[in-house]
């Protein structure tokens, strides 16, 4: 019998595969309505809407093999290769483009001030 707090995290651990999964999907569906976080060209919020998709099916069958008694390897190479970078990278360039925003607004913005 699982103990109260293996299925606990089980739970949780579902809980969060939902999200990720429901965040994915929407961030597909309506790319312009993403997190500030991955906001730019539509390709970019939909590998990062891809990432999560990929990333809560990929955990919610993890938990599903773990609740059954056995230990999935496929779910946790998907995340590591292929759902890892789907959300890391966006995130990065969404973050460099903000950066090279700001600061082209501010040398454009001290130009003015001359």
């Amino acid at each position: 019998m699982a103990e109260p707090a293996d299925t606990a995290l089980g739970v949780l651990m579902l809980v969060v595969a939902a999200g990720c999964t429901w965040l994915g999907w929407t961030s597909l569906r309506r790319p312009r309505k993403a997190p500030v976080s991955v906001q730019g060209p539509r390709w970019l919020v939909r590998a990062w809407g891809l990432g999560y998709l990929v990333l809560g099916v990929s955990l919610t069958a993890q938990e599903v093999g773990r609740t059954a008694g056995e230990e999935p390897a496929w779910p946790l190479i998907l995340i590591r290769w292929i759902a890892g970078p789907l959300v890391l990278f966006p995130l990065v360039a969404g973050t460099v483009r903000r950066w090279r925003e700001r600061r082209a607004g501010r040398v454009a913005n001290e130009g003015r001030r001359v």
